[in-house]
């Protein structure tokens, strides 16, 4: 198995009617050298009606691409999320910025 080590991340989440759709853009370099992009969607829907607010099955699915370097790959990591903002993403709250204190 090769190792891998997670270099850049950014989550993004969007709210629609009835969904809510949260994206992770992480770069992963491996042992090999290889830098990759990796989007991975994740889908909750609301059910309407007489169960509202019943959660539906969740949907996930993962995009990848792989870049010729770091640098490369941070740039395709950062269009991306420029892209995502373009359209209506919000980027989610560091998770240690969302935990309170106990």
């Amino acid at each position: 198995m090769v190792n891998q080590t997670e270099i850049w991340k950014q989550a993004l989440y969007k709210v629609l009617e009835d969904s809510e759709i949260t994206q992770t853009i992480v770069i992963i370099e491996d042992d090999a050298g290889a830098f990759r992009v990796v989007q991975l969607y994740e889908l909750k829907r609301y059910r309407t009606g007489k169960t509202a607010g019943a959660l539906a099955p969740r949907a996930t699915y993962c995009r990848d691409s792989v870049c010729e370097s770091r640098d490369v790959a941070i740039v395709e990591g950062q269009r991306l999320v420029a892209k995502h903002l373009l359209d209506h993403w919000r980027i989610c709250r560091d998770e240690q910025t969302t935990q309170e204190a106990s």
